[in-house]
């Protein structure tokens, strides 16, 4: 699949909420939470996502991702937050979200 190449599952996991079971659509101007995480309008408290307890897990998931786009030249998430790349970002978003339920499930 090419879409490695482009990060689409990076950005498709980053404009969604990143606590467990929700995966809640998040809008382009949602702000990360001091745990790294994004969160929607429901688990945006610290208190409703453990923030503490969650922020060294995201920490070292950021890590293993910024080694593995490294290793394969992809960008890394920081870019994410370029603002003159965002329009693209989100059309990518955008595209992907409509592409994905059309895509046959991977063999498992």
């Amino acid at each position: 699949h090419g879409e490695s190449g482009f990060g689409v599952k990076q950005i498709l996991k980053r404009f969604r909420c990143c606590f467990a079971g929700c995966s809640m659509p998040l809008g382009h101007d949602t702000t990360a939470c001091a745990c790294s995480g994004y969160y929607c309008h429901v688990h945006k408290s610290p208190e409703k996502h453990l923030c503490e307890q969650v922020a060294p897990f995201l920490a070292a998931a950021a890590e293993v991702l910024r080694r593995e786009n490294r290793e394969k030249g992809l960008p890394s998430e920081d870019r994410f937050r370029d603002k003159s790349e965002l329009g693209l970002i989100l059309d990518v978003l955008n595209l992907a979200e409509k592409i994905l339920p059309a895509l046959p499930p991977p063999d498992t």
